[in-house]
């Protein structure tokens, strides 16, 4: 019965009722590379694997990754991730940096953070497909 409502406005009674239509935006763009897109599934879930380890140093993580790349990944694909690498390591950098230059107080409270979201991490890596079905709506 909506619907057949719906079907029977103008256009400018739906521009009332549901506001402007949106303006198209140019901004939006493909993140992710293409050593990721271009991976073989099993591959990928190596390289997942590694990447999304939180109980990894970086440094180890890295030469895991210069491991994967160097065994499993064709010549543009290790071209790709040796770029994105370099990104990831700039950017881990400036975060770095940054955090240098808190306060003793903000170091703390974004240390204590930080262990909060590792231990919401695990949490959520115990939810199987029934429990989501039952928790669903409520985290």
């Amino acid at each position: 019965m909506t619907f057949d409502l719906l079907g029977t406005l103008t256009s400018e009674e739906r521009t009332v009722v549901f506001g402007p239509p949106a303006i198209p935006v140019e901004d939006s763009f493909d993140t992710v590379p293409m050593f990721i897109k271009t991976m073989m599934p099993d591959v990928k879930k190596d390289f997942d694997k590694i990447w999304t380890d939180s109980e990894m140093k970086d440094e180890d993580k890295y030469k895991k990754l210069d491991e994967l790349a160097s065994t499993k990944f064709s010549e543009p694909q290790k071209a790709s991730y040796k770029v994105w690498l370099e990104e990831v390591k700039k950017a881990k950098k400036a975060v770095d940096d940054r955090i240098a230059k808190l306060s003793k107080q903000a170091k703390d409270i974004l240390k204590r953070l930080i262990e909060v979201r590792a231990q919401e991490q695990k949490i959520m890596a115990e939810i199987t497909p029934a429990l989501d079905v039952e928790l669903q709506g409520l985290i």
